[in-house]
Order: C-alpha cells, then structure tokens, then sequence
C-alpha cells in the first residue's frame, strides 16, 4: 500500500482562492481581474486587479488589498 503524499501548495492553493473570494466579495472597487499568480515568491499567492493587489500568504486566512502608490 502506498501513502500519497499532497503537496501543501495544492492545499494552500484552494485555501487562498477562497480566501480571496470572501474578500473580492467584502470589497467595492477592485476593478477587472488582470492575472493570477499561484505563487507570490516562496511564501503566498496573489492575485491582481485593475485598480488593486490582493495577497495572502500560504493557508492564510487573511487577505490583504494594495492599491494607490504603493505599488509603484
């Protein structure tokens, strides 16, 4: 019998979506869905909007928004 052993990015791939889901929902204004990265350097995910950023980091449950000059 052998163990199939998941790999965390797969689990904290569909956390993160859903974490991002519930606050595309909480938000107004985020514009249109530009791009989607799995992975945000070696410890989280993002995705970008016309006027925002969301990130989160890996089975977070917690998103966070940039948008304005911070980004640039």
């Amino acid at each position: 019998m052998s163990t199939q052993v998941l790999d965390p990015w797969v689990f904290w791939s569909v956390k993160a979506n859903s974490v991002f889901d519930a606050k595309v929902a909480s938000m107004n204004g985020l514009g249109v869905l530009i791009a989607v990265k799995k992975r945000e350097g070696c410890v989280g995910f993002s995705r970008q909007y016309t006027d925002a950023t969301l990130f989160t980091g890996g089975g977070a449950d917690v998103t966070y928004a940039v948008n304005g000059d911070i980004p640039a």
